[in-house]
């Protein structure tokens, strides 16, 4: 929550002083104000995305003999084995960054 809250800041200052230097009103457009809360979505979701990757394999894998993963660093070891450390954490992340820069962007 608090890169939500810092990413939408960040970008809203960054907004306010782009209008300030051009000699517009400081408060924000609606524009502006969408793309502010689209990047505190983005934000959230490349720290977050790989976590919840993680916790869902940890959470759906089969009990007893057949786990698949000892915890959330074997399954992050096993994952860049197999498919790259970055493609086997990111994997699905771009719809995730769709729907999250449209849902945050209209918060």
């Amino acid at each position: 929550v608090s890169v939500q809250f810092g990413g939408f800041h960040y970008a809203r200052r960054q907004f306010e002083a782009r209008n300030t230097f051009h000699n517009r009103p400081a408060p924000l457009s609606y524009t502006q104000l969408y793309a502010s809360g689209a990047f505190a979505g983005l934000a959230n979701s490349v720290l977050s995305g790989p976590i919840e990757h993680v916790r869902i394999r940890l959470q759906t894998q089969p009990h007893g003999a057949g786990k698949l993963y000892s915890g959330p660093l074997d399954c992050v070891r096993k994952l860049g084995a197999h498919e790259g450390i970055m493609r086997g954490l990111f994997r699905g992340q771009a719809v995730t960054l769709l729907r999250e820069a449209q849902a945050y962007g209209c918060w």
